[in-house]
């Protein structure tokens, strides 16, 4: 492939490749701007070097500043940039550009190059801006070790998902799908870098342009989301409701009383407590509990109902028949009767607008008085 060739395919692909070499960890940082180093002796196309050196000549044909090795573009668009805003459902491309800048006139072969790029692509690892490191480092090259930043960043929370990793050059282009790179040594701390080369991946490349080539890392930002709130814990209710068949009583008649406790929850009730104390115009009562479970106490005896146990969707009832006093003092009666709850669960229960009944007993008043008429003779006399 020409020149010319890859000059085409580094238009038109990612430009900027990461290859990170040494450093590992994605940082959260302020965005840095033309973040290349070591410092180096600079170089042009009329006037390469003299040594293996890489990535320091300034007037590319292709790249134009070769120390701006490493850049990111959205895929599907032209160009490349230092800065991406990651956006949800795009992919994306790192490009790390690579050329030993060393004379072709003089043979030199860069051995053991490698590249590494620290890629923020951990699960745990979340952050709205990375800086992103590239490094290529080399046995005999001077400097050992160069590198270049780009910077990925978002208003929302993300890290990437790594989806290929590719090395593409004369000898493997874009058409044929380049060299495969392990992402085990490419993008996993301490760990020296992943091997690059020329007709293989063996860690040589020969000095001049026609031996270049770029690292292409396609990738996807995974955005962080809002967990989904827990499962509502079950809430416990229940009601008390009184009921009586009568509101209006005469002395001597007897009324019922109906108390019915419902579990209206999500939770089973334990310990259901039902206290009523009974108005004491009464000269007899008796009462029957209709519970799902164990019951102690009375409300007739001691005012209070415990029912051990009262599941999901279940109710008690207690039903009090109670005989009014016929000897009650005369006038208007107001036999009121209040119920109560409580339970481990809930001390409260949903509705206390229905505890209460009331029964009126209307009493005559007689007159507290006698009229008596006597006559002192049974017969008389006209005149008498």
């Amino acid at each position: 492939m020409s020149i010319k060739s890859i000059k085409q395919v580094l238009n038109t692909v990612p430009k900027r490749v990461v290859a990170i070499l040494g450093l590992v960890v994605a940082i959260v940082i302020p965005m840095a701007v033309q973040a290349w180093g070591p410092g180096r002796t600079l170089f042009t196309m009329a006037n390469p070097a003299d040594y293996n050196t890489f990535n320091s000549i300034t007037d590319n044909p292709d790249v134009g500043d070769e120390r701006n090795f490493l850049q990111v573009s959205q895929e599907g668009q032209r160009g490349w940039s230092d800065v991406a805003v990651m956006e949800e459902g795009k992919t994306y491309y790192a490009r790390m550009y690579v050329h030993n800048n060393a004379k072709a006139r003089l043979n030199m072969v860069a051995t053991n190059v490698r590249a590494k790029l620290n890629m923020p692509n951990k699960s745990t690892v979340w952050g709205k801006q990375f800086e992103i490191n590239g490094f290529l480092s080399s046995d005999n090259s001077r400097p050992n070790e160069i590198w270049d930043n780009m910077v990925l960043k978002s208003n929302k929370e993300f890290h990437v998902e790594i989806l290929s990793a590719k090395y593409y050059n004369n000898i493997r282009t874009r058409a044929s799908s380049g060299f495969d790179l392990s992402l085990g040594d490419l993008i996993t701390p301490h760990t020296p870098g992943a091997l690059l080369g020329y007709q293989q991946m063996d860690g040589r490349i020969p000095g001049c342009l026609e031996y270049s080539g770029y690292v292409l890392v396609k990738f996807r930002p995974v955005f962080k989301t809002t967990p989904p709130p827990p499962p509502e814990k079950p809430k416990p209710g229940y009601d008390i409701e009184k009921t009586v068949d009568k509101t209006t009583a005469k002395p001597g008649e007897t009324i019922n009383y109906t108390i019915t406790a419902k579990n209206t929850g999500k939770e089973d009730l334990t310990n259901v407590k039902i206290t009523d104390k009974l108005p004491k115009n009464y000269d007899k009562a008796s009462e029957k509990v209709d519970a799902p479970s164990t019951i102690t106490g009375s409300i007739i005896k001691n005012g209070e109902v415990t029912i051990a146990k009262l599941p999901v969707g279940t109710k008690a009832t207690i039903k009090i028949s109670y005989t009014i006093k016929k000897n009650i003092d005369c006038g208007k009666h107001i036999i009121k009767n209040i119920a109560h709850g409580t339970t481990d669960q809930d001390k409260t229960e949903d509705n206390n607008g229905n505890n209460e009944v009331t029964t009126i007993v209307d009493v005559d008043c007689k007159p507290g008085y006698d009229i008596e008429k006597t006559v002192d003779k049974t017969t008389a006399k006209p005149g008498e």
